[in-house]
């Protein structure tokens, strides 16, 4: 996403990037917290996940109504408002209501405004692997009815392949 933003909209080009490297974040955040874990790798997850949420909700909002210019300060305010939200107390309820308007946002993107005319397919698929990937995401995550740890097979896992090609569809959707 960050190197296939170009495009002739500096505007969305500037959301598209945001997405991209917010996008970037949110798997560093993951492998953090994934990974070696502990309080921070917690935190780094979270608040990146919130991220990537609320500036995929940013440039859709921007797709949607081309006049409506999203000012370089309020793109950088998301990540900001994103570390503020991770906060224990209130990660979940914040990731709940961001994760929500990503995905109207997300529906509202693929049902008004045009595919690539050159990949239909990555319309076709972006949808069913946002769906899919989410309902993944609410069964497997931590004392969810399919958490399994010391399962070899993680929904949770699945979820974030899921959205790291939900991203990757939506990049291939939306460039040009």
């Amino acid at each position: 996403m960050v190197r296939t933003a170009a495009t002739h909209h500096p505007d969305r080009e500037r959301a598209e990037r945001a997405v991209g490297w917010a996008t970037i974040a949110a798997g560093l955040g993951s492998v953090a917290y994934h990974g070696p874990g502990g309080r921070w790798g917690h935190y780094a997850h979270d608040a990146s996940l919130i991220a990537m949420f609320g500036l995929v909700t940013a440039a859709d909002i921007q797709l949607l109504v081309p006049e409506l210019r999203i000012p370089p300060a309020v793109l950088a305010a998301v990540p900001v408002a994103a570390a503020w939200a991770a906060r224990p107390q209130r990660s979940m309820a914040s990731q709940a209501v961001v994760a929500g308007l990503a995905a109207a946002a997300e529906v509202a993107r693929i049902a008004r405004t045009p595919a690539r005319p050159s990949r239909p397919w990555a319309r076709r698929a972006e949808l069913p692997a946002f769906a899919v990937g989410g309902t993944l995401h609410l069964l497997g995550r931590t004392d969810g009815p399919l958490c399994r740890p010391d399962s070899l097979l993680q929904p949770h896992g699945l979820w974030h392949s899921l959205t790291a090609a939900t991203l990757w569809l939506r990049s291939t959707d939306t460039a040009g």
